[in-house]
């Protein structure tokens, strides 16, 4: 659909941050000389004064809520909500496969693919995290299912890769979806409804129900994505991730009474020792007494050799006679030296 019809809409505004319904179809900035995307927000504004950020983006083909910041101070502010995971955004998708399950959470690496796309690993390294639930639409269209999709990260294509590792490759998308069926869509399917962060100590949260797209403008669409609270589905490996990100919001506070992770071991070591060989280390620099300690002492004046060979090394007199000993008798030309007849000679 064109920018025209579905025009970008000042959702709400406030002295902080600035929300705009994108409309599907439109992108962050154009190669040609059409009206720029940042352009049209900046005039929806009542308030010119301060310069417009976007702290998260969507695709192209994805309508629905974006958030931008005032200023740089709120800029940094909202953009660490996102970077860091705590902002909670909500989307909902349309989807006519099977899939492999009906809900779940996705988890896996992504990299550039052809013409444009991505595709998801088996590693984890950096992974995207991807929840979802899904419920059936049958009575609307044959094989149709409401997915709604809880990102944890943002990634590019986020969305749309992992709905399609799961067979639910979303109702319209071109890239994702088996092109000569997507064409005969009037959009791709992928809406962000709702989004909740929070600044200065206040939270914030907003929904917007879609605006294009004549099945998710269906009657029985649209009542159940109004009906739903999208904040309340239980998002499979949800609670396990705030968990996360509240001992990780710990740590980060740096409270002295309640200290994270390994900081205490890592305190520790330095000075202590936790290794057997960090004590005995620190054991023979003491002069304190004990067998270890007295040992060092003796080994820093005579030498690393035991008593024995010390006692030797004491005496300079001895020390080369015994040396030439050694040789004759533990080195290889020992039977060489004895004269004819001697019993060890072989001849």
């Amino acid at each position: 659909m064109s920018a025209t019809k579905h025009p970008v809409i000042l959702i709400q505004e406030t002295e902080d941050f600035a929300l705009f319904y994108k409309p599907a179809g439109l992108v962050f900035f154009e190669d040609s000389q059409k009206t720029d995307f940042l352009d049209e927000m900046r005039a929806l504004c009542s308030d010119q004064a301060n310069r417009l950020f976007p702290v998260h983006r969507l695709d192209k083909v994805t309508s629905g809520i974006l958030l931008c910041a005032k200023g740089r101070k709120n800029a940094n502010l909202l953009g660490n909500e996102f970077r860091f995971h705590r902002a909670e955004k909500i989307y909902v998708a349309l989807s006519a496969r099977p899939g492999f399950k009906k809900a779940g959470l996705i988890i896996g690496d992504m990299e550039k693919s052809r013409r444009g796309s991505y595709k998801l690993l088996r590693t984890r390294e950096n992974p995207a995290r991807t929840s979802f639930v899904s419920e059936p639409l049958q009575e609307q269209r044959t094989g149709l299912r409401l997915l709604w999709v809880r990102p944890i990260t943002g990634k590019t294509h986020q969305i749309r890769v992992a709905l399609k590792s799961v067979g639910f490759s979303i109702l319209g998308d071109p890239l994702y979806n088996a092109f000569s069926e997507a064409r005969q869509e009037d959009r791709t399917y992928l809406h962000a409804l709702a989004l909740r962060f929070q600044l200065q100590g206040k939270q914030f949260q907003f929904r917007d129900l879609p605006r294009e797209g004549e099945e998710f403008l269906n009657p029985l669409c649209l009542e159940t994505i109004k009906e739903t609270d999208p904040f309340g589905l239980d998002y499979p490996g949800m609670n396990a991730w705030r968990k996360k990100l509240e001992q990780w919001e710990s740590s980060k506070s740096g409270d002295s009474s309640n200290p994270a992770g390994k900081a205490k071991p890592a305190k520790k070591s330095p000075s202590s020792g936790s290794a057997g060989k960090g004590r005995a280390a620190k054991k023979v620099e003491s002069t304190g007494p004990g067998e270890k300690g007295q040992g060092a002492k003796k080994s820093e004046s005579a030498g690393p050799a035991g008593k024995g060979r010390t006692a030797k090394k004491a005496n300079p007199s001895e020390r080369q006679p015994r040396g030439s000993a050694v040789k004759k008798r533990r080195g290889p030309k020992k039977r060489k030296g004895n004269p004819p007849g001697h019993r060890h000679s072989g001849n």
